[in-house]
């Protein structure tokens, strides 16, 4: 999944409500990377005129808290009802209800945000990651591949805030696209 837009070409991305009903998360999320402009690693803050992404989600509250397990009912059993009445339209709400309850945990997301896709990332990003220019040397292989020495580079994201609303059945992310190197296994 590739859109026509530029790289590094939005200071800010969002979604509300969207990202539980994406089959491929992890594209969606790479998509996202791509199009934010990253951090420097010469940033002070590791952050410093970074793109940012927020996304506004349901889950299901995990705590075992009375708040937590009553605000877990009322998704389960109330809204699904309550929207089927209002709405006259009972199959939307189940979907609803369905979507939340599949969707990961708000630790879950965060794990998949951070540590487990693997972006694809641009050659210019890496130069910029590496506080170097955004032109010349071709010393940076395109995408997850490996650049100087035999380091691999690849984008994912780190968790700026995490804000729980409505008894934590729903959250507010914010992340920072980030670059990532490692060395290949021997």
């Amino acid at each position: 999944m590739r859109s026509e837009l530029r790289s590094e070409s939005f200071n800010v991305a969002t979604m509300a409500f969207g990202i539980r009903n994406v089959i491929e998360r992890d594209a969606v999320l790479c998509e996202i990377h791509r199009v934010l402009v990253k951090p420097s690693s010469v940033a002070v803050d590791g952050a410093a005129g970074a793109g940012r992404m927020a996304i506004l989600e349901f889950s299901e509250p995990d705590g075992t808290s009375i708040m937590n397990r009553l605000a877990r009912s009322f998704i389960r059993h109330v809204v699904p009802r309550l929207g089927a009445v209002l709405s006259g339209n009972p199959t939307e709400y189940m979907h609803l209800q369905n979507s939340i309850k599949h969707f990961p945990t708000p630790r879950e997301f965060i794990q998949q945000m951070e540590e487990e896709i693997e972006c694809e990332v641009g050659d210019d990003s890496v130069r910029k990651w590496q506080g170097g220019a955004s032109s010349g040397g071709a010393d940076v292989k395109q995408g997850a591949g490996e650049g100087n020495g035999n380091e691999r580079y690849y984008g994912a994201y780190r968790l700026e805030k995490l804000i729980q609303l409505n008894f934590g059945s729903v959250q507010l992310y914010i992340a920072t696209p980030i670059i990532k190197s490692t060395l290949p296994s021997t």
